[in-house]
């Protein structure tokens, strides 16, 4: 009663402040300019440099910032709006933080969502975190999946495996650009093209590179990263007349330093025909791009800290349940002094008494109902993993009846699994047959994976559950018998 009186409170209190802070003309203002900006991106453009001014938009912004109680996917539309705007004018940190503003908002609006944690993922890329922009990417095809969107869905897979090609990391990329490969849609099996060409630079097979790099261009695609990694595997390969070229076609296609580091640094080092005065311009050319790029660096540096200390951040709740412990337990023992204060003493302690018996025979039904409960499951495990037929009989190829047979069968594991929110499809099969107790051979013949691949993606899967992967059944079980236990 008393929760709900104050709920309805602040609730109040909200209504008043945004109120008072916009009228309902300023907002349905700030409302148009984003179904304007909308339109515009769907356009192809940008509001605020192709179209509109960018000061209505950060008037909007600021305005919807106010209101997002009310009107949570305005904000967030806002944000990636400002925040993409922000970026296109160089100031990668406060981009960040409009970013993560959205993605503190109630909106449900996965597709938005989506683009977000994929602009954030790209700031992390620019400062060289490649295993952030890995998360980043991997929380913006959650929210692709999520939405229904699978082209987009398969666009933030190959994000994925560009953050692992730039780290050499030769199994976890193959398997998701094999996956991707299956998708068939041209536009992104030619983008996957790209993280496969910066694999095998990135593993030293230069000739491979290259030969994916020109079938890109042959079929049209052209983007100066290709010409960049073309001219860097053909120096590897001590090919300096091609590598000098696709250098100089940089430099006069450019003024990005990222593009023109490496290029300068190609003409430097392997052009033996350079004159005294030739190198010295080279030189300084150079070390003024690199001045420049170390500034432009930083900022990116100081977005990524701003996503690293959102992410790590912990909000202190402990005063506030402090405060509402005590004002409970003061207004219980009040209460009870009044009721009872004309009663004897030992009808007190009587009734004491008797609760606490009655709650040691609660608990011991629950202990025996919860001991019980997880021998049935048990015996189903053995049931269904010994027949014949296993897998089979879960409706295995079936992913959301195999989940029905499992719901069926065990306590709705597939269910509480699913609304756990970070785990996938893969993820989720694989905590099936952790449940089921095989080891990792039969888990790689059935899913079908790597032996190595198992164990890590065992360890991938545990660490999300927060436990550990020799206690990954051990939670397995207790999830579905509606309770978890720590590491």
């Amino acid at each position: 009663m008393f929760r709900a009186k104050y709920i309805v409170y602040g609730l109040f209190l909200s209504l008043v402040v945004v109120l008072t802070a916009c009228t309902p003309r300023s907002l349905r203002e700030a409302q148009t300019v984003v179904t304007e900006a909308d339109s515009v991106w769907r356009g192809g453009q940008m509001y605020g440099i192709d179209y509109g001014d960018s000061v209505t938009l950060a008037e909007a912004y600021q305005r919807l910032d106010r209101a997002q109680t009310i009107f949570p996917d305005e904000f967030a539309h806002s944000c990636y709006h400002y925040g993409r705007l922000l970026r296109k004018k160089d100031n990668p940190v406060e981009a960040m933080q409009t970013f993560l503003n959205a993605t503190h908002t109630r909106t449900r609006d996965y597709h938005i969502l989506g683009r977000v944690y994929s602009n954030m993922g790209s700031i992390c890329h620019l400062a060289g975190e490649y295993n952030l922009s890995y998360e980043m990417c991997e929380q913006s095809a959650d929210m692709f999946l999520k939405n229904g969107d699978t082209i987009n869905y398969y666009y933030a897979l190959n994000d994925m495996a560009f953050e692992l090609a730039e780290q050499g990391d030769i199994q976890y990329t193959n398997l998701l650009l094999d996956s991707i490969q299956k998708f068939n849609d041209q536009g992104i099996i030619s983008k996957s093209l790209e993280t496969r060409a910066l694999l095998y630079l990135r593993c030293e097979q230069y000739e491979k590179a290259i030969q994916t790099i020109d079938s890109m261009l042959s079929n049209g695609i052209y983007d100066l990263f290709y010409i960049l990694m073309k001219a860097q595997a053909f120096e590897h390969l001590n090919k300096m007349d091609s590598a000098i070229s696709y250098a100089h076609l940089i430099i006069q296609s450019t003024s990005n330093n990222r593009f023109l580091i490496p290029a300068y640094y190609i003409l430097l080092h392997d052009n033996n025909t350079l004159t005294h005065d030739s190198i010295l311009s080279l030189t300084y050319k150079r070390a003024d791009a690199q001045k420049e790029w170390a500034v432009q660096n930083g900022y990116y540096a100081n977005a990524v800290l701003l996503l690293q200390q959102d992410l790590n951040k912990k909000y202190d709740w402990s005063w506030i349940y402090t405060s509402c412990a005590t004002i409970f337990i003061l207004g219980i023992l009040a209460l009870v002094y009044l009721r009872r204060r004309r009663r004897q003493h030992q009808l007190l302690s009587q009734q004491v008494e008797d609760l606490e018996n009655k709650n040691q025979e609660l608990m011991q039904e629950h202990t025996t109902y919860k001991n019980n409960l997880v021998a049935q499951l048990e015996q189903n495990c053995r049931v269904i993993s010994e027949s014949k037929d296993f897998p089979d009989n879960l409706n295995w190829k079936e992913f959301e009846v195999m989940c029905k047979t499992v719901d069926a069968n065990f306590n709705m594991l597939a269910s509480k699994l699913s609304h756990i929110g970070t785990l996938n499809e893969t993820e989720i099969r694989l905590c099936i047959l952790v449940f089921f107790d095989l080891d990792r051979n039969q888990i790689s013949d059935v899913l079908p994976y790597a032996k190595n691949g198992v164990g890590k993606l065992k360890y991938r899967v545990a660490q999300k559950l927060g436990v550990e992967g020799k206690n990954l059944r051990k939670n397995l079980i207790h999830i579905a018998i509606n309770e978890r236990i720590d590491h």
